[in-house]
């Protein structure tokens, strides 16, 4: 019977443990790589259905119902009778909606703007009102909703009240404040998006 040494021994040992550990780090790469590639396929098929929601939301919120409304005024000023309907948009907890604020950045006083809540009329998240000089503002209170403007222009309230009684824009309790203004005339008028 063959004796072995400590040394030849430990060498034996030490090569049995050093197959053994190569052995356990060939398979845990291999399971790293099939979870690595799993995840990747989970995560790009997320990104496919996530992808659509979330530009469509980052749309919305980037667009204000100011910039919305100057963005419709602009879009009709020069065309009147042309009806133009807003991108969505957010309305936030506890926002204002003024006349005096669009008219800012408009060649038109926020006298000349008038609104109507459209189809948010009866809505107790959303109030119609006057300011001291004439200006109107939509306050809104609820908890944030998503809504588009219709605008259009006019060259006298005439015109104006032809067109919202052509078009409808005026039933029940979507009432149209745009009785007082004198001149040229631009309605906006929300409605669901």
């Amino acid at each position: 019977m063959l004796s072995t040494t400590p040394w030849e021994q430990y060498k034996s040992s030490a090569r049995k443990d050093l197959n053994n550990t190569l052995v356990l780090v060939y398979y845990l790469k291999k399971t790293f790589l099939i979870v690595g590639l799993l995840t990747l396929i989970v995560l790009s098929g997320c990104v496919g259905v996530i992808e659509p929601i979330t530009v469509q939301t980052m749309s919305i919120l980037k667009t204000d119902p100011t910039n919305a409304a100057i963005e419709g005024v602009n879009n009709v000023f020069n065309k009147p009778g042309e009806l133009k309907t807003s991108s969505a948009f957010g309305f936030n907890a506890d926002y204002k909606l003024s006349s005096s604020a669009i008219a800012q950045r408009m060649p038109i006083s926020g006298e000349q703007i008038c609104f109507s809540l459209g189809e948010f009329a009866g809505s107790t998240d959303f109030e119609w009102s006057v300011d001291n000089e004439g200006n109107q503002n939509i306050n809104y209170t609820g908890q944030g909703v998503n809504a588009k403007l219709k605008t259009v222009c006019a060259m006298s309230t005439d015109e104006l009240a032809d067109y919202i009684a052509e078009n409808n824009l005026e039933s029940g309790d979507s009432r149209v404040h745009c009785d007082s203004i004198q001149g040229r005339a631009c309605l906006l008028y929300l409605v669901k998006a």
